[in-house]
């Protein structure tokens, strides 16, 4: 079941307005109502969804009034959807806003528009009647994608949630379909580590992203470049990026954990299944300063943005030899 992430309240709201573009999320807070608020409460003869965008079927604002105030006929609440409510005409936006306020409590009815919530304010609509999915943040996908896997009995390392959001742009709709695939890779497991997105993004079936950070690691410069050049046509540079700075991150966790002794954090923070290999690795980081590391990664990473794409690969090799001058050094 559902739990619910949008409506808080006890009782539900006769109407709710979604203001904003995140079609995603929008069909996500339609869902939590349908399934959890008005589960068992509908039936297909009590749900009515009207789009104002369609030109070919205009619809009265006087069909729309008078459907929320007939009652249902074989369940208890009636559900009303429209669409796009922002694009009617001036006169018939006030009779539906003036309405809103009266709609009896067999009825629930969601209006979504794309407008931001601060113009649907000026409406004179109740704040508390509005959810604002304008272009939900990451901290907003973030919330939902934690209460999602914890649903499943799931759990995810926040930098590695933090890494998918930012390589699907902020898209929560994006990011939920990579942790679908991720979900389905990793079965009963209960978590997921940064691995799991690396073997679900589809790079070569020989070499991987993972072998490339090991490399790193290990400070096997020669293997590193090797790996390089078969992985980087299947391998955008900002994934790249992002898997060794990850990687590179997690090294310096090791070496926390390792001089204070407390060997078991480092299972869960840097995914190494292997004490003895995350000695070794974290050894041949132990004279660089992490600041040193990060701003090669950092220099490299602005480069490409302000570079043209064919750049791209040149600037990573610099990089990665840099890294290696500074491990050597």
């Amino acid at each position: 079941m559902v739990q619910p992430a949008f409506i808080k309240t006890a009782k539900l709201h006769s109407f709710y307005v979604l203001a904003g573009d995140d079609d995603f999320f929008r069909g996500e807070f339609i869902k939590e109502l349908l399934e959890v608020f008005l589960a068992g409460k509908l039936d297909d003869t009590s749900m009515e969804s009207y789009d104002l965008t369609e030109k070919e079927h205009q619809v009265e604002i006087s069909s729309i009034i008078e459907s929320a105030k007939t009652p249902p006929f074989f369940s208890e609440k009636k559900f009303i959807l429209v669409r796009e409510f922002a694009k009617l005409k001036k006169d018939d936006l006030e009779k539906l806003t003036q309405f809103l306020p009266h709609i009896p409590d067999f009825t629930v009815m969601v209006l979504t528009t794309g407008q931001e919530a601060k113009k649907v304010l000026d409406m004179d609509i109740p704040s508390a009647n509005i959810i604002n999915l304008s272009s939900s943040g990451a901290a907003d996908i973030r919330i939902w994608i934690v209460n999602y896997l914890k649903e499943l009995g799931k759990t995810i390392n926040p930098d590695v949630l933090d890494y998918i959001i930012s390589e699907a742009n902020g898209d929560a709709s994006a990011v939920k379909n990579e942790m679908d695939k991720i979900l389905l890779f990793v079965g009963n497991r209960t978590g997921i580590e940064m691995a799991d997105f690396s073997e679900t993004k589809g790079v070569s079936r020989d070499y991987n992203l993972d072998e490339l950070t090991e490399a790193i690691a290990e400070k096997d410069g020669k293997r590193a470049m090797f790996v390089f050049e078969k992985i980087y046509a299947e391998t955008s540079p900002e994934q790249m990026l992002g898997f060794i700075f990850y990687k590179i991150k997690g090294l310096y966790i090791m070496r926390y954990f390792l001089s204070t002794g407390e060997f078991k954090k480092i299972f869960k923070f840097a995914y190494m299944k292997d004490m003895d290999k995350a000695k070794i690795q974290a050894k041949n980081f132990a004279k660089v300063p992490y600041a040193d590391i990060v701003e090669i990664i950092k220099e490299a990473d602005s480069r490409i943005k302000l570079s043209n794409r064919d750049k791209a690969k040149t600037i990573l090799t610099i990089m990665l030899e840099r890294i290696f001058l500074r491990l050597q050094a």
